[in-house]
């Protein structure tokens, strides 16, 4: 249970202090058309901070510190990966780095592809955010290079992989709750809900918002 905690501890540090955005072009139309109208004008194509607590918010200046500091959250994880190599079973310890490396890539990929895309949806706000995606972005990457060469792991290869489901897998899926806001702020969705068709329980009300509403695809951004 202890290892459990570590880690989750370390995968929290990942998808807080975050700046995105969701394209609505990454879902097809008909998907985009079960969401509510509210849904998708305050979720999509618009730039989301996120602060040290996971709590989103579209006005990102507010975030700003936060988003600067995620350098110094991810130097916390591998301090905590660094004492965990010291504590740990050498089984554990192979177990949270290959699930922590899994995340990371993820997030590595998506940081570089919305990076790489900014200037195409935000034009008027490329200039004056492009700064602060480049460095959300070099924040992952200067970690995965540090944790490469401390732990011997594997190169991350983001040519490999397909930056749209790598971002769809993340931020897209059931668990993209999890991974784009806190557990505490769900309730303020729920009044968000896709439109039924027919009378559902508040359980399958919760479903259908971690899988289709965050679930179009994370989490983890």
């Amino acid at each position: 249970m202890e290892n459990y905690k570590i880690l989750e501890k370390l995968l929290l540090n990942l998808r807080v202090s975050y700046i995105f955005y969701i394209p609505k072009d990454l879902l097809p139309k008909e998907e985009l058309e079960k969401l509510h109208p509210d849904l998708v004008k305050d979720i999509f194509d618009q730039i989301i901070g996120l602060d040290k607590e996971g709590t989103p918010n579209p006005n990102y200046k507010l975030y700003i510190l936060d988003i600067m500091d995620k350098r110094s959250l991810l130097k916390q994880n591998t301090m905590a990966l660094l004492e965990a190599r010291v504590k740990m079973d050498e089984a554990s310890l192979k177990y949270i780095l290959e699930e922590y490396k899994k995340h990371l890539d993820g997030h590595l990929h998506i940081s570089n592809w919305l990076n790489t895309h900014l200037q195409k949806y935000f034009p008027k706000e490329y200039p004056e955010v492009h700064s602060l995606f480049q460095h959300h972005n070099n924040s992952f990457i200067d970690h995965s290079k540090e944790l490469v060469t401390l732990f011997n792991l594997e190169i991350s290869t983001p040519l490999k992989n397909d930056p749209v489901k790598e971002f769809k897998n993340l931020f897209l899926n059931e668990k993209s709750a999890e991974n784009i806001v806190n557990q505490s702020t769900i309730s303020t969705v729920e009044k968000w809900l896709i439109k039924p068709v027919k009378e559902i329980t508040d359980d399958e009300i919760d479903h259908m918002l971690l899988n289709q509403v965050f679930g179009i695809d994370p989490k983890h951004f």
